[in-house]
């Protein structure tokens, strides 16, 4: 029916495709086959699509660019990788998976809070900074690492290609994303942090 829905939209010649949730009732597979179709269609006919979706995923595989609108209002409108890298706004960050965030100071290129220190790359000296740090930038690794913070975790979950932790590290839970499922509940790890690409709101 998908198909059948576009290709009438087709027929006429459009300058725009508009296309609402298309994919919203389909199960997994054949959202993913209706993606592909809809991709090599447009690119066949070169012809300017807006798509709109709930689903992130979505929204950052098959855009060149993404309008994020909360309240009515497009909040940041970028291409996928700003989007996820470098969002402007906590809100608009959160769209595209859950964070981290801690409250800390900025000195020297050190990022020091109660919870955990790490390099910055930054030149700047603030107090009171968040910073965001996603999921797959916390690397969990073996209690008797010497690198590292000791934390406890204290949920998983396994989802096949990855493992999600929910780790307790000095009264914070951290939300971590591994492709490893080395580790279980209970156990105690050292967390260290990949500084690349952290954002921080002032």
């Amino acid at each position: 029916m998908q198909r059948v829905a576009i290709a009438r939209a087709l027929a006429i010649d459009p300058k725009i495709l508009l296309l609402d949730e298309p994919f919203s009732n389909l199960d997994i597979n054949l959202r993913n086959e209706m993606r592909e179709f809809v991709l090599d269609i447009q690119r066949m006919l070169n012809i300017t699509t807006i798509l709109v979706t709930h689903d992130k995923e979505e929204a950052l595989m098959m855009s060149d660019k993404i309008a994020v609108m909360l309240d009515g209002k497009i909040k940041q409108f970028d291409t996928p990788d700003n989007l996820y890298k470098s969002p402007n706004s906590k809100e608009v960050a959160n769209i595209f998976g859950e964070r981290n965030y801690i409250k800390g100071n900025l000195e020297n290129k050190m990022f020091r809070s109660s919870i955990i220190d790490f390099g910055l790359e930054s030149n700047e000296n603030i107090n009171d900074i968040e910073v965001m740090i996603p999921r797959e930038n916390i690397n969990i690794l073996k209690e008797e690492c010497k690198d590292g913070v000791a934390g406890k975790i204290i949920k998983k979950r396994y989802a096949g290609d990855k493992t999600y932790y929910d780790i307790s590290l000095n009264n914070y839970i951290l939300k971590a994303i591994s492709n490893d499922n080395l580790f279980i509940e209970g156990q105690v790890v050292k967390i260290d942090i990949n500084n690349k690409n952290l954002i921080y709101f002032k």
